[in-house]
Formats: C-alpha cells, structure tokens, sequence
C-alpha cells in the first residue's frame, strides 16, 4: 500500500460555496480514536475511501474535490457506526456487504444534502 499523508480537510470559501463538513485529522467515535489519512486510495482500492475497522483508520482518496472528500468522509462515518453498534452483525439486512454498501451511500447522500442544504456544515 502507498504511503499515505494526513492532512486537514479543506472548507470551502466564503464566497457562497456550499458548506461542507470538515475532515479532521483524528476524531473519536463510539469511544474509539481514528484516524484519516489521505493517498491514492482509488489506484490501489477502486474505491474513493476504505475503513480499516481493527486499525481504526479511513483512508480516502487525496485527488477528490472538496464536496466529494466531504460527502465520502460521511459514507465512511456511517460504515464505522454501523460497524461499532455491532449493526452489521445484528441486522440480517446488513451482514451482506453489497447491502449495507448501498444503505450506506443513499444515506450518506441523502444526509451530505440535507446537512449542507440546512448550512450545518462549516463554511
């Protein structure tokens, strides 16, 4: 795997850009510490992130616009609380990773709209 680069998400300006939600280096959840790290997620993965549940680490896409790296920070929010609820062990719908996949992206979407439609988000 490439050799990966933390780094603080970028916010838009204040120039009437949409808002979006800030990517932190480190964030805690469900008691947890994690970690994001920026890379060439998509060349080694085909994917724009990949959450490491043992490591506690997403790893994302380094070359995505500010409202992609926003939208795709908050797919991977959701697999990490389904994973730290024990949701995809519980839920006879979610132990099919095809399944919580595309649960996990229509809320993601649904939710990055209606968080930075309702300005939620930072600017």
């Amino acid at each position: 795997m490439p050799e990966l680069q933390s780094h603080v998400g970028r916010s838009p300006e204040a120039d009437g850009a949409p808002r979006l939600l800030k990517v932190p280096n480190t964030f805690r959840a469900v008691g947890l510490d994690w970690t994001v790290e920026f890379g060439n997620v998509v060349e080694t993965h085909d994917k724009y992130a990949v959450t490491d549940f043992r490591r506690q680490i997403i790893s994302m896409e380094k070359d995505m616009s500010p409202q992609l790296q926003s939208q795709t920070f908050l797919h991977e929010l959701l697999h990490v609380v389904i994973w730290s609820m024990g949701l995809n062990r519980s839920v006879d719908a979610l132990e099919d990773s095809d399944t919580e996949e595309a649960i996990v992206d229509a809320m993601a979407n649904g939710l990055h709209q209606i968080l930075s439609d309702a300005k939620l988000f930072s600017e």
